[in-house]
Formats: structure tokens, C-alpha cells, sequence
């Protein structure tokens, strides 16, 4: 219908306008001394080719050196970036993922990383490491006649593969970080160490789970990948992702119950659902920055915690996505034993 074409040509154009406006903002932290990773978004957009406005993002994802906050800090909000997230002191910029701007005249938002991942998570803060000289063994890429560093093509595929395994484990996996994955093959599999990915999948507890991603790849969406990994049932996990979408799971029972498939993941001796009710203050900290300088407050912010989710779930029907999260939770931790993650 026409109302259909004049959404699709809003999207493409409003997503030409992002991408104008972050290679414009990536200029001048280049040109006043910061040299940010590019991660994610323009990087995935360009292994599509003509199609790359119709692959959107709402934001853009950089990694900067702790060190560079104060620079970047000054040219973010010189040229009409605010940050969205609550302060937090520049001694623990080391320990968290992100920090988010927003312009909201060009309607686009940068994710800025201090980190890969969460620290929050065990299993992420070691992956973390595993990518300690991602700037020391950084790339120039030119991207509409333009160059910006990322990661070296190993690392890149690896961090696209543990993002995706990220959203996995936690509310599951959506259709186009599969997409962005085998796209970035397609585009530079001639350059990525091999050997070094299944090294460090294998050591993830993530070579099985990988197989069925190469599986979904080859057998439903077209690409020409080779089978490295023995594929376990593609099959469950293909539900699985029609249940997350293209983004991954977004509901609100989706999301709850990530916590208690991360917290199994992190503590596997049947203590998810306590931990759940009190979680640690790493996990806590992203919601409630004022644990970073006093972390002595945590009661307090488990009682607030409670008082807040107990007036959610006091309105009416709202019991009803408790069942819900506790059936979505059961399903995934059953497919998480499917590739002996738990």
C-alpha cells in the first residue's frame, strides 16, 4: 500500500539522515584527538551494500580509552549530544559498559563504551579481557569515502558473535544480529583467524550453540557458510527466535526472565532465584550509579527494588506475567542445557 512505501522511504531516509550525522560527529572526535572504535552499526550496515539504510539503527556504538573521556565528553555536547545516563565518576568509567548521548535534532544516539560488555556478568567480564588490545590491534576501514578504526576483522567477528551470544543467553538471540554475523563473514571471512574463534567459542561453553547459528544461516536464510561446527538442533532454536523477533526478546516477561537464565549461568548451584531477589552489587550498579561510590547502600536499594516491582505486580493482570516469565525462564534454561551452557 502507499502507506507502506511512505513508512519504508521514512525509515530509509531518517537512517540516511543518522548515518550523515555519526560521520560527521566521528570527524571531529578524530580531529580532536580521540580515535574511536567504531563497534556495530556503520561497520554491519556496509557489509550490505546498497541495502545498508535498509539495515536501521537507532544508534551508533563507539569505544573510547577512559583517558579520552574528558575530549570526547567536550565534543559531544559542542556539537548538541546529551548524555541521557545518571553521572558517573570518571575513576569508574573503567568499570562500567556505556555511557548514552542523545542529539535529539538528528535523532541519533551514541552509545559510548568504556567496556565491551557488562561487568555485571562473570561469564562477560572475562570477555572483556579477551579483548584487552583491541586498540593496540585496531583497523582502518573506508566507509563512504571515509576511514574510521574498529577492531581488527578476528576480533570484530568474535565480538559480533558474543553480542549475539549475549542477547542468547539472556532474552534471546533476534534475527539480525544472526544477519550482521554471517554478513561480516560474507564480506571479510578471507581475513578472520579460525582457529582462534573456535579456540576461544569452545572455551565459552558456545562451539554447539555456534554450530546451530551457522545451521540457521546456511539452511533458512541463504548464506553460503561453511558447517564448522557440528549443528545440535537448529530446529529449537529456530522457535526460540521466532519468539525474540529481529531485535531479540523485548517483552517485559522476556525480560525478566533474562535475570534468571544469567543469574544460572553465573552461579550454577540452584541459587538463580535468590540471587535474582538480591542481586550483587555489580548487577545492580547500572541501574542505581550511586552503588559505584557507595556500595554500603545496597540494602537500600534492594528494598527500594522491592517496593517498586511489588507495586507493579499489585495492579491488576500483572500477576499474570510472573506465570509467564517463570514459563519463558524454564524454556530457555532447557535449551541452554540443549548445548551444555548450564
Amino acid at each position: 500500500s502507499q502507506q507502506l512505501m511512505n513508512r519504508i522511504f521514512s525509515v530509509l531516509s531518517v537512517q540516511a539522515q543518522r548515518t550523515d550525522a555519526f560521520e560527521e560527529l566521528y570527524g571531529k572526535l578524530i580531529e580532536g584527538g580521540v580515535k574511536p572504535l567504531v563497534l556495530k552499526g556503520l561497520l554491519c550496515r556496509s557489509t550490505y551494500g546498497e541495502l545498508c539504510d535498509h539495515r536501521s539503527s537507532g544508534d551508533e556504538d563507539i569505544m573510547i580509552l577512559p583517558e579520552d573521556f574528558q575530549k570526547a565528553k567536550v565534543i559531544l555536547a559542542d556539537n548538541g549530544y546529551v548524555l541521557e545516563d545518571e553521572y558517573v565518576a570518571e575513576e569508574n568509567l573503567s568499570k562500567i559498559q556505556e555511557l548514552s548521548y542523545i542529539n535529539p535534532e538528528k535523532r541519533l544516539r551514541i552509545e559510548l563504551h568504556f567496556n565491551f560488555f557488562s561487568n555485571s556478568s562473570e561469564m562477560f567480564k572475562r570477555v572483556n579481557r579477551e579483548f584487552e588490545n583491541a586498540f593496540d590491534n585496531k583497523i582502518a576501514v573506508s566507509i563512504n569515502d571515509a576511514d574510521f578504526y574498529t577492531l581488527d576483522y578476528t576480533d570484530n567477528y568474535l565480538f559480533l558473535f558474543f553480542h549475539l551470544y549475549k542477547h542468547f543467553l539472556g532474552s534471546g538471540v533476534g534475527l539480525r544480529q544472526i544477519t550482521d554475523l554471517h554478513m561480516f563473514e560474507t564480506s571479510y571471512g578471507r581475513f578472520i583467524d579460525w582457529d582462534r574463534v573456535e579456540e576461544m567459542l569452545k572455551r565459552y561453553s558456545a562451539w554447539g550453540f555456534y554450530g546451530d547459528i551457522l545451521a540457521v544461516g546456511s539452511e533458512y536464510l541463504g548464506f553460503k557458510l561453511s558447517q564448522r561446527s557440528s549443528r545440535v538442533n537448529p530446529e529449537m532454536l529456530i522457535d526460540d527466535i521466532e519468539q525474540a523477533g529481529v531485535f531479540g526478546g523485548k517483552t517485559e516477561a522476556q525480560l525478566r526472565s533474562a535475570a534468571f537464565t544469567r543469574t544460572a549461568l553465573d552461579d550454577k548451584k540452584d541459587k538463580a532465584f535468590l540471587k535474582c531477589l538480591f542481586p550483587s552489587v555489580d548487577k545492580m550498579k547500572k541501574g542505581y550509579p550511586e552503588l559505584y561510590e557507595k556500595p554500603y547502600l545496597l540494602p537500600v536499594v534492594w528494598v527500594k527494588r522491592f517496593a517498586k516491582n511489588i507495586a507493579k505486580f499489585s495492579r491488576k493482570g500483572k500477576w499474570q506475567d510472573l506465570i509467564e516469565t517463570n514459563k519463558i525462564a524454564k524454556q530457555r534454561k532447557k535449551l541452554l542445557k540443549q548445548y551444555d551452557i548450564l
